[in-house]
């Protein structure tokens, strides 16, 4: 295997696709939150050679990726793809990294671990000898997930613990639908019964749990804004809530009637207090600890498929999609986002200024302005063409009040997101002179 080293093919954009806004939207953004699209890398199946469908990701500690594949374990350094299947070729579903530095996996009727083999490549271990002859009758293993005391497995029969030299479980009076690792508690929802932790050796109700025995909850994390014992939880019908084992209540926020429409499937926790919500329909959805959304991620912001089956945080700072078709990376972290096309910027920009707190950008298509107010549509904002602007728009001058543009039919006057043209001839460039503030000077097509 080569080093773990990710070497990111850097996406070539055109000037009509990618505007990098430095100075201009600093300040905005340091005002009203993050503007922009994070840059997105898509890996389709054509790439990975392997299924479509992508159920589970972790990293190990060299930075090597993982994911739970419909064919097996994807194995990613950064270049190269290895496909790491089970001796019955079994769906896998889910994915964790233990204490021990070994990575853990849950599949159809199978658990285990993945371990070098005389070659160093890595290769799927069973635990199933672990387990008594009666309980090998799960079908899927929904979540693997690492805690202190060892690895739970959760099926919607059993709940499996093994702590590297035997296995306890726990038998399902119903069935077992999602488990969550919080805080050193382990915590699963039983179908028809309600919110459980283990509690010693026992599986009992968590206070006011039995509000969610027809609740699904399909994420759930500690939220220190909140509080020491806050906790937020995603619910298929209900949206987001707070939880602290003595209230249960809605966490107001801006994606909330998205949420619910598109139905949360999954959930992580982002740096910075961020929280990041995976749907079945639409994509996924970045909000802030005050419920500021702050990302909605779709097919129309450059995703390729809105089905999210599950989101992991990289060590790198990025934001891994597992996705019903395909896998995705987002740059959650970075303090750079582009505008493009799908941000309604279109042509090829030429030049960019800020005038009155507002950005407009000059391009081949014409002038356009940033309109960096929230929408349910477009959380982050977006570029709308200034009104009575011809096409090829080379350069724009604040001077007082107006904004100059300088277009192939002629200089514009624009105020707001309005111009009307106060000279036909073919401007190519405008400077304003140091000795006479009053005066500009238009560098033209012929002089």
């Amino acid at each position: 295997m080569r080093a773990p080293y990710f070497q990111y093919k850097h996406h070539v954009y055109r000037w009509t696709t990618f505007l990098l806004i430095l100075l201009c939207i600093g300040k905005i953004a340091a005002q009203s939150g993050p503007i922009g699209t994070p840059t997105i890398r898509n890996y389709d199946p054509e790439e990975f050679h392997a299924h479509n469908q992508n159920w589970s990701v972790v990293q190990d500690k060299r930075g090597v990726m993982y994911f739970a594949n419909t064919e097996g374990i994807l194995e990613y350094d950064g270049v190269t793809w290895r496909l790491i299947t089970t001796k019955h070729n079994t769906i896998m579903r889910s994915l964790a990294l233990g204490s021990d530095g070994r990575v853990y996996a849950g599949s159809y009727g199978e658990i285990g671990y993945l371990a070098p083999d005389t070659n160093q490549q890595m290769q799927f271990v069973s635990l199933l000898p672990f387990l008594k002859e009666e309980q090998r009758d799960f079908a899927d293993v929904w979540q693997t997930l690492s805690m202190k005391d060892g690895i739970y497995f959760v099926t919607q029969k059993y709940i499996f613990l093994w702590d590297g030299k035997q296995m306890r479980s726990w038998n399902a009076k119903t069935s077992f639908h999602v488990g969550f690792a919080i805080n050193g508690q382990f915590y699963v929802r039983q179908q028809k019964t309600g919110l459980m932790h283990i509690i010693g050796d026992s599986l009992v109700m968590a206070p006011l749990g039995e509000r969610f025995a027809d609740e699904r909850i399909m994420a759930m994390f500690p939220f220190p804004a909140g509080g020491e014992h806050q906790l937020l939880l995603a619910t298929r019908s209900n949206g987001l809530q707070l939880y602290d084992g003595i209230s249960i209540k809605p966490f107001v926020n801006e994606a909330d009637a998205m949420l619910k429409e598109a139905q949360v499937y999954c959930g992580t926790r982002l740096p910075g207090g961020q929280f990041a919500f995976g749907t079945l329909q639409n994509g996924v959805f970045v909000v802030d600890a005050s419920g500021r959304l702050l990302h909605h991620l779709n097919k129309a912001s450059g995703l390729q498929d809105e089905t999210i089956w599950y989101l992991y945080p990289d060590r790198q700072g990025g934001m891994w999609i597992g996705m019903h078709y395909g896998i995705s990376r987002v740059e959650t972290g970075s303090p750079f986002t582009y505008f493009g096309e799908k941000e309604g910027l279109e042509g090829s920009v030429l030049e960019i200024t800020r005038h009155q707190g507002r950005i407009y950008a000059a391009s081949s298509m014409g002038i356009y302005l940033l309109d960096d107010r929230p929408t349910s549509g477009h959380p982050t904002g977006r570029f709308k063409r200034v009104e009575g602007v011809s096409p090829q728009c080379w350069a724009v001058l604040p001077f007082g009040d107006v904004l100059l543009a300088a277009a192939f039919d002629g200089v514009y006057e624009i105020t707001g997101d309005k111009g009307r043209m106060i000279n036909s001839t073919y401007a190519m460039s405008l400077c304003r002179s140091r000795q006479d503030p009053n005066r500009v000077f238009v560098g033209l097509q012929k002089g």
